[in-house]
């Protein structure tokens, strides 16, 4: 595959100078200028936009290079520097200077082209009001918070913590490192967030443009243009109130403040309005989906379940799950409905690993799972809660097992209803975080699979001591990490599995046939395997979300008992998304008759015979009679006459292929 490879520092130079936005967007082209005239109607005027006073002046190619210099350095009110060949930088001494110069120059035929020298800011600082507060963005460690405040915890009911008291002083340089990255980040692959939460404000003017518009529907028609069962779901879908409405006006307005906030983090727009979104400067569009809400701020599992698959029908490659059930050291918790939903489910989930007991005192996931990041499934990435002096918060769930990374999660700042801001903190915020920068990654690395895209974006994690033992990867996430590496480093496995089959005819006292299937990884990465009637390209099975699941045992599985002649295609994937299908055919010889070795028989009561009965192929054969009272006949065959008359005793095979014998008994 082909793999983009920034990992020289040399590279971070030069990619921050080329991607930077410039500081205006003007400017002039050889097309926009006229053979005997300089661009009078395209060069701008306005001053303010001459930084430095420097103006860049290209003369045509047919005026002497040696005759512009000269009439240039005659010239004691500007300094002149030759940048190359009819082209020279020419800084003003004063404004007034300036204004002359611009004016003599666009009135000049010699010249072509005259511009400003733009100062181009690399995206990793915006000019958003409040980003000062976002050290995880940032953290030069001056961000301080001293204070008892209220803060939501992202329990299902949202509930509040009473007064928690932070005294938090950060370490520099504890922030996701995502301020290198943005400049690298522009006309990247499309992505979509699903924020599978409460409800968000979409008209708060820092995410009005942030999230998913569904153009297939006409907004307020009242017709499911789609046909996709929603009626008009324009920017998704509300499963508590099952309507379109996704910040639910007609409920508590805070209620929505949790999912408002996590979108907010995700994608808060660079607008000069509040915040900067991690993502903001990515292809990515966030796709609302209500399901916590009502009375005690839930979700169901039905909800949640169909809020996964409306999203993955819409689209969505990432499904953000800041939500969680935690269940008790002792108890039993198996929602296999939604544990094989996001098993079975294209997208990657990324989950909040879970903030504590019910006095918000970190657990070991390893030993007190939170459910869904405690499931293991390979598509999930489950978050720890990281503050700003870089030690897990002490309400956060950790486990080197079951939780796979941490992110900023402490006294983060971020959009809420009511076109408001706040601070909230929790595994919540984390989760998007780590949503935001998993869509850098893959939007980015145009070649990787989503999955691979997360197995980047977790070998990237910059190792913290204090994260050592408590996460899977020992680490936080880093965005530009994750974006200059060398990705085939990392993937090192791409060796899809392998696949052999067996068709097993000996099977007793049966024509059907098993097919017996080895399927093996050689990296030792296995994931999943599923198979499907006829033949069929990997293309087929969607990443092994189509088809049926094979169940495996010690790498082998079995498709039973196959009743007729035909071909099965058979998929298996591993974890770093490599695949591998094997098409087996396979023919089977059904009964087509069956021979009695009698066809009529005569018997006096009480007596018995043995009717024996063989088909043209191996098969089991079942023995009925007409009238039991008259004769009655076992499983082998043994007919015993019981009573004087006639009936039939049939023999039929496994595939219904039947002949009779006529039984009379006499006294």
């Amino acid at each position: 595959m082909k793999l983009k490879k920034l990992c020289r520092s040399t590279l971070l130079c030069l990619s921050l100078i080329a991607s930077a936005i410039p500081y205006t967007n003007f400017s002039v082209s050889h097309a926009q200028m006229t053979e005997n005239t300089s661009s009078t109607e395209d060069t701008s005027t306005d001053t303010n936009e001459y930084v430095n006073r420097e103006i860049i002046v290209t003369y045509k190619e047919s005026v002497s290079s040696e005759q512009t210099y000269h009439a240039l350095s005659n010239d004691k009110s500007a300094r002149i520097e030759e940048i190359e060949e009819n082209q020279y930088l020419v800084t003003a001494k004063d404004d007034a200077t300036l204004k002359k110069k611009l004016e003599e120059y666009i009135s000049d035929p010699n010249v072509e082209a005259i511009q400003p020298n733009y100062t181009y800011y690399p995206l990793g600082q915006t000019d958003e009001p409040d980003y000062n507060k976002q050290w995880w963005l940032h953290n030069d460690g001056t961000f301080t918070y001293n204070s008892y405040f209220d803060y939501p915890i992202d329990t299902t009911s949202l509930k509040y913590s009473n007064f928690a008291k932070y005294d938090v002083t950060a370490t520099q340089g504890i922030d996701i490192n995502v301020e290198s990255a943005w400049p690298l980040l522009s006309n990247g692959r499309p992505v979509i967030i699903a924020l599978i939460d409460s409800g968000v404000e979409l008209t708060h003017p820092d995410l009005k443009d942030a999230f998913y518009t569904n153009t297939a529907e006409i907004p307020g028609d009242g017709i499911d243009n789609d046909k996709n069962g929603y009626i008009d779901d324009v920017n998704g879908w509300n499963f508590v109130e099952g309507n379109n409405d996704v910040t639910d006006y007609e409920s508590l307005r805070t209620e929505n403040d949790h999912g408002t906030h996590c979108a907010g983090i995700i994608g808060a727009g660079v607008n000069n309005t509040g915040i900067a979104g991690v993502a903001s400067n990515t292809n990515i569009k966030i796709l609302p989906v209500k399901v916590l809400g009502g009375k005690n701020g839930g979700g169901s599992t039905l909800s949640i379940i169909a809020a996964i698959r409306y999203a993955e029908s819409m689209g969505a490659q990432i499904c953000n799950l800041s939500l969680g059930y935690q269940a008790s050291q002792n108890e039993t918790f198996a929602d296999s409905l939604l544990k094989d939903t996001i098993s079975n489910s294209k997208m990657t989930f990324v989950i909040s690993a879970g903030n504590g007991d019910k006095n918000y005192h970190a657990l070991d996931n390893d030993i007190t799972p939170t459910y869904p990041a405690s499931y293991d499934c390979d598509n999930i990435i489950s978050v720890a809660n990281l503050t700003c002096a870089g030690t897990l918060n002490s309400s956060s769930n950790y486990g080197t097992k079951t939780v796979d990374i941490a992110a900023p999660g402490t006294c983060i700042y971020s959009t809420v209803t009511n076109n408001d801001y706040e601070y909230y903190s929790g595994t919540s915020m984390s989760a998007p975080m780590v949503s935001a920068a998993l869509a850098e990654v893959y939007s980015y690395h145009t070649d990787l699979s989503m999955l691979q895209a997360s197995k980047v974006l977790l070998a990237t994690a910059r190792p913290l001591s204090s994260l050592s033992n408590k996460v899977s990867t020992g680490g936080m996430v880093d965005v530009y990490s994750a974006l200059t590496c060398d990705p085939s480093t990392i993937l090192t496995d791409t060796t899809a599995p392998t696949i052999n089959s067996k068709i097993n005819d000996d099977i007793s006292n049966t024509y059907k046939k098993n097919l017996v299937l080895t399927i093996n990884d050689p990296e030792w990465h296995f994931s999943k395997a599923c198979y499907a009637e006829g033949e069929h390209d990997i293309s087929y099975f969607a990443f092994g979300t189509k088809g049926t699941k094979l169940t495996l045992s010690n790498g082998k599985a079995t498709i039973s008992k196959i009743a007729s002649s035909t071909t099965y295609t058979i998929y298996a994937r591993d974890s770093f998304g490599n695949e591998s299908v094997l098409i087996v055919p396979v023919a089977v010889t059904v009964p087509k008759k069956v021979t009695l070795s009698s066809t009529s028989k005569t018997l006096k009561v009480g007596k018995t015979f043995t009717l024996k009965a063989s088909a043209n192929v191996k098969c089991s054969i079942k023995f009925t009679t007409s009238n039991s009272s008259i004769a009655k006949v076992n499983s082998k065959g043994v007919v015993t006459a019981k009573k004087k008359g006639t009936c039939k005793i049939t023999a039929t095979t496994e595939n219904g292929i039947k002949s009779t014998c006529k039984v009379t008994v006499k006294k």
